[in-house]
């Protein structure tokens, strides 16, 4: 799996946001990834210039989320979401294509997880754009996205 970390340069400000009409997520201001990762048809991007992830896109139908309540990471380190590899241009997929991640909503609160939506102590949040959060184990592999719509 992908090895990710914090970066030193600041989160870039761009916002997700959800497009019924499309039924997926897209970034604004849009912008040019050339090496995505890939977790259950939600796509994160990344420059080669720098490998810090830049926006959030891909396919999510409201119809497949599950409803439930969500807490969201409250210990967050704002600041640019980085590869720790060299990757070649293309997509990587994240999760095992037989048993993708499941993604979940909370109408009360606005947040959105796909991955893990269960809170753990010692992983390292990284709030990379002005409403996404990418949850990262010990051994810095993406658990679980974020996203406050």
């Amino acid at each position: 799996m992908a090895k990710l970390n914090a970066a030193v340069k600041n989160q870039i400000k761009n916002r997700v946001f959800y497009n019924k009409d499309e039924k997926g997520m897209d970034t604004s201001p849009e912008v040019h990834s050339d090496i995505t990762l890939q977790i259950a048809y939600i796509q994160i991007g990344f420059q080669t210039t720098d490998m810090c992830a830049n926006q959030v896109y891909g396919l999510s139908p409201s119809t497949s989320w599950i409803r439930k309540k969500l807490e969201a990471p409250v210990d967050v380190k704002e600041c640019a979401l980085k590869l720790e590899e060299d990757y070649d241009y293309g997509t990587w997929q994240l999760d095992d294509s037989a048993s993708p991640w499941k993604s979940y909503y909370d109408s009360d609160t606005g947040w959105f997880c796909v991955g893990d939506s269960r809170p753990y102590g010692g992983w390292l949040n990284i709030k990379f754009l002005d409403n996404a959060i990418a949850c990262l184990n010990r051994e810095h592999e993406l658990q679980a996205l974020w996203i406050h719509l």
